[in-house]
This record gives structure tokens, sequence and C-alpha cells, in this order.
């Protein structure tokens, strides 16, 4: 049992529990109890892997064809080591303080919290997100069930270095130790995987699953069959994990088959290889397609609408302006910086800005990609032409068919990583200039992401909350814009108010109030405006739905009244808010108010 073997199959193993927890869920079984057996089924099993795996190993039964260089760790790798440590040591700070990022806030962390409040997975209606595949939230889940908030993203963080030890097992079989360590070493501290590390997000959960399920592939072009169902489930993991893992299965079917000519099947027989591959990922993907269809009437809910009947609320998941069009359009791009997009994106990532592609790269990894095409690959390279043809496609069918955010094409980055140690390595061992060019550029590369992460650190300053500095809802407080009104709003109203929230950017994981999101776009307010003929009866309409409470954020509510009603209809939310509502708190834009402004505060 290889390195990369043992990497995939606790890529599998972790995928069970996801499901495992997934079934508990929906079971009502979601108690520390039962939470805890499930995490310690999955800790036997590991138990007998990595038992296996020593066992061989002390052996010697391991793979012959893995480079002579498994004696004891040179100077120079015991660097790299030493160094990658460092990186992840710098990163826990972040994983051990309280959740501010939004989509843990809105999402990741969010709904396994309602799960937990209700005893259970239930349907959220006008969660639209609530419907997305999400295994790594269950992980989420047993954690918040161990009551803490660290574990989701120390989940989170952890698979990412398994990302790393993925890239390294596979590069065992390429090139020698020192080389695989520092293609890990480059994934790590690349300033995307890094910002993600820090968070309870997905990504690095569903590039890990994509990512081995493209190693393994690869290496069943010349192992035995185990690599081939390796990667068919570790293919149907990624797909439960996010939704645009459509992509890396609309790559990796074809590739299966292709592969499967290349070992000597006839064509009738690798059709069949591609479709058995499919049909392993769907089933392994098929828990959240039965749920969604049981509780939507559509599979892919909500990437593709309702289309049998059911109840649910979509999303906004498209438009009708291409991502390209948005380009051209809403952001004044030319034609020539269009077509730069794919070299664009490796230095001029912001965190934050869609239009910058909300993440940073290195743009010293595209250096390193040039040379490793600056010479004539040899037979012995030629999966770099596969992992070069499956990046740039994955890129591609993300480019053209969603807003890009390098998150969103995160998988592609350990193919190019990998791509990336061949042309340093071939670099270095020329000589002369180009030698020092390579370890310059690997130099650099190194100090833009520490000071990316100092920036973080600027950014956030865990040490501070961790050091004991400052209090958790100082923390927060400091952070969260939103949150002052949130904590006045647990502390002050009554626990079986319900409250609607509008244009507040939907960041619920701290509230402990039932809530209902009035739409991102403001469909709702609209239609009830235009539906009523008075204030008295947008208040009677309001409460009639159960609500005792608004939460808004004043600003985007006062240009959406502005942009979308008529002067008569500005006036009756004028008299609405100055007659029918009471403002219990404001603080830093966001606003509480009470329905019926002639009631005591309760």
């Amino acid at each position: 049992m290889s390195t990369l073997e043992l990497t995939a199959l606790i890529g599998i193993v972790l995928g069970g529990l996801c499901l495992l927890v997934f079934s508990m869920a929906h079971a009502g079984l979601v108690s520390p109890f039962y939470m805890a057996a499930a995490v310690a089924l999955a800790l036997l099993c590991f138990f007998i892997i990595i038992r296996r795996f020593l066992r061989l190993r002390s052996c010697g039964d391991l793979p012959v064809d893995l480079p002579p260089d498994e004696g004891g760790l040179s100077p120079l790798e015991w660097v790299l080591l030493v160094v990658s440590a460092l990186f992840v040591l710098f990163i826990l700070p972040f994983d051990l303080a309280p959740p501010i990022a939004r989509d843990e806030l809105i999402q990741h962390l969010t709904i396994p919290a309602l799960y937990l409040r209700s005893g259970g997975a239930v349907e959220i209606p006008f969660m639209g997100h609530s419907y997305v595949p999400m295994n790594l939230n269950m992980l989420y889940l047993a954690g918040l069930s161990f009551g803490s908030e660290a574990l989701p993203r120390l989940i989170h963080h952890g698979f990412g270095l398994l990302t790393a030890i993925g890239i390294y097992s596979y590069l065992r079989y390429r090139t020698t130790r020192v080389y695989c360590l520092l293609a890990a070493l480059l994934f790590i501290t690349t300033p995307v995987v890094m910002n993600l590390s820090t968070t309870a997000y997905v990504d690095l959960g569903a590039a890990f699953f994509a990512t081995m399920a493209l190693l393994a592939l690869l290496r069943w072009r010349h192992s035995g069959s185990r690599w081939f169902y390796y990667s068919a489930i570790l293919l149907g993991l990624a797909l439960g994990t996010k939704y645009n893992m459509i992509v890396a299965f609309a790559l990796l079917v074809p590739m299966a088959v292709f592969i499967s000519l290349k070992r000597g099947s006839t064509q009738p027989g690798a059709v069949k290889a591609g479709f058995v591959y499919a049909a392993i990922a769907v089933v392994v993907f098929s828990p959240w397609l039965v749920r969604n269809l049981i509780w939507t009437g559509s599979p892919l809910y909500p990437l593709i609408g309702a289309f049998i009947g059911g109840s649910g609320t979509g999303v906004h998941t498209g438009g009708a302006v291409s991502p390209i069009e948005k380009r051209y359009l809403l952001y004044g791009e030319s034609l020539l910086g269009i077509l730069m997009v794919p070299l664009r994106i490796f230095w001029e990532g912001v965190d934050g800005s869609i239009r910058k592609f909300d993440g940073v790269l290195n743009p010293l990894l595209l250096l390193f990609i040039v040379f490793t095409f600056m010479r004539r690959l040899g037979r012995g390279n030629r999966y770099i032409w596969y992992l070069l043809i499956y990046s740039l496609l994955f890129f591609a069918m993300t480019f053209f068919t969603t807003d890009l955010v390098i998150r969103y094409i995160l998988p592609v980055l350990p193919p190019l990583v990998i791509i990336s140690v061949a042309g340093i390595r071939a670099s270095v061992e020329r000589g002369g200039a180009s030698r020092y060019i390579a370890l310059g550029g690997l130099l650099l590369y190194f100090v833009f992401s520490l000071f990316y992460l100092n920036g973080l650190h600027a950014r956030y300053a865990p040490v501070r909350y961790l050091a004991g500095s400052q209090s958790r809802a100082e923390y927060l407080l400091q952070k969260l814009p939103d949150y002052e009104t949130t904590a006045y709003a647990n502390a002050n109203i009554a626990k079986d108010s319900k409250v609607l929230f509008l244009f507040t950017g939907e960041r619920t994981y701290y509230w402990e109030r039932e809530y209902f999101y009035g739409g991102r776009l403001g469909k709702n307010l609209l239609a009830q405006v235009k539906r009523v003929g008075s204030a008295e009866e947008l208040l009677a309409d309001m409460r009639g739905q159960g609500f005792t409470h608004l939460f808004v954020m004043d600003r985007i509510f006062d240009r959406f009244a502005f942009d979308n009603f008529t002067a008569s209809e500005q006036d009756l939310l004028r008299g609405f808010f100055g007659k029918n509502v009471r403002r219990l708190h404001s603080a830093n834009g966001f606003s509480l108010y009470r329905l019926g402004a002639s009631q005591e505060a309760r």
C-alpha cells in the first residue's frame, strides 16, 4: 500500500462518515452520543487502514517503482517540512477564533446549527442554499454537536493538508522526495489555500475529493482496477460536497473511457467502463439527489428548479447576463482583457472582490508552469498533458458558466502545482541561469505568501482574542457590523419572536430567534407592498405571516425603495415605518424594528 492509496482510503472513510452523519441527521439522531458513535466508527476504520499500511511498510511491501530515496530525510527535506509546519502553525489561530467568514455564517455553519436546534435535518424552504449537497457540512454538524466551533474550521483546514499529502504521494511515483515535499509546500502556501484554511467553507474538501479522483484515475492507467473504483467513489464524494464538481464529473468520465482504451480495452469495453465509473459516482452522490427529489421534485435543486412539483424556494443561480457579458458590460473590460483572464487570475486576485476573482493566487506559479513547457516533454511526462488538459477544460467550463471566483476553480490548483514542480526540477537540473531563476522564483513565492499571511493576521488579529486581550463579544463586535444588533435581539426580544430579514446579508449563524429571509433581490417585499393598500394593511399582512420584528440594513433598504417603488408606495413605506413599527436598536447601519408601535417592549 502506497501513501497515495492510504490518502485515497482516508478520503473515502471521511466521505463515508459524511454520508453516515447525513443519514443520522435525517433520522433525527444528532445528539452528541450518536455523533460520537459515528466518529468512533470512522476512527476505527482509520486505525485499521493505517495499521495495515504500517505493517506492509515494515515488511517492505511497498511499490517498487518509487524513486530510491526512502532513507532518512536530507537537510533540505527537513527544511521543507519545518517551513510547512510553521505555515500550518501560523494559520491555526484563525481556526481557533470565533467564526466570522461570510459563507460560514450564511450557510456552512448555519445550516448544521439549525439542524441541531431542530433535533435533526429539516427542510428550510426559505433558504435556497439549504438544498445544495453538503457532505462537509455534515462533518461540521458533528463538530458543532460536541460544542466546538473550532472543529469545523480545523476539519476544513485538514482537507487542505490531505490534498497536499495527495500531491506529495502522487509525485512519489514521478520524482524525488524533495520535489514531492516542495509541491506540498507550494500548495499549502498558496494564498487562496491559506485563506480558505481559516474558514469552515467546503472548497478545500471539494478540491481534495476531486483531486484524489483525478490522481487515482491517472494511477489506474498503470495499476490495478482498485484505483478505478477509488476514483469513482471519490468523484461521487466530490459531487456531494459542492455542485460545481459536476464540472469534474463531466471531465473525468470521458477520461475514464480514454484511459480504459489506453489500457487495451475495446471501444465497447471502454464505454462500459465509463458507464460503470459514472454510475458509481452517481450512486455515492445519490443521497442528496433523493432528498432533494422528495423535498422539491428536482434532484438537482436549486441548480435545476422543481420540474415535477414539490416544495421549496429557488435561489438565484444564474442570470440573463453571462459571466463574459458581465465583464464587458458591468466591469468595462476590453476583449483583450477578457481573453487575458486565464493569466490575469494569477496576479490580479483580490479577496472580497468578484471582479478581481475573490481570492489570491501567486503570480510566481505562472512562471513555474512556463518553465515546464520550455523543454520537450518525454514519454515519462505524459501525465503532465493529462493534468494540463483537465485544468484548462475545468477553467473554461467554469469561466463560461458562472462568475469566476478562484475558489470555484480550486480543483485545478493541485494539477497546476504538480506541473509547476516539473518545471522547477527541469530548470534546476538544467543549471546555469535557469537554475538561479527557478531558485529566485521560489524564494519570491514564499516571501509573497508570507506577506499575504501577515496581512491576514493584521486584518483579523486572532492572536489578540486567543491571548485574552479581547472577549468573544468584543471580537465579534469588531469584525461583524451586524453583530451588535444581533446580540441585542438575542438578549431582549421574546424567544417566540419571528424576525423578517430585509437586505441584511443573511449572516444568521449567531441569531437565537426564529427568522425568515425576505429575499436578496427584494421580490417578496416588492410584491407585498404592491398587494396592500395602506400601511395598516402591510402591518396586518406581515403579522398574518407570523412576523413580530424586522431586521433591516437601512442603506440598502432605502436604495431599494427609491429604485423600485412609486412615489405613493414610498409614502406608504414611510407611513409604515413612522407609525406601525418601532425601532428597538440600531448600530452600524443595521436596525431592529418591532411590528406595532403601540405595543410595550417585551
